[in-house]
């Protein structure tokens, strides 16, 4: 059981704090958007290499529903 619990440990994932900075693991802005037309708020780092290309390429993009809202 202790080797389990040495090999979990070994293999956690890596702090997700800088999301709440609005920052990446590159240390880069995240850019947030709101996509009125789709519903959608779209949170996106811009990859390694640093270059926003509104999703393409190494961008790593998470889509989130805004669902029905009505004022």
């Amino acid at each position: 059981m202790s080797q389990l619990m040495a090999n979990m440990n070994a293999h956690s994932r890596p702090s997700l704090s800088f999301i709440a900075d609005g920052m990446d693991a590159w240390d880069n802005p995240l850019v947030y958007e709101v996509d009125q037309e789709r519903r959608i708020a779209v949170i996106r780092s811009a990859g390694q290499n640093g270059i926003d290309e509104d999703g393409g390429s190494d961008d790593i993009q998470v889509d989130i529903s805004l669902g029905e809202y009505e004022h």
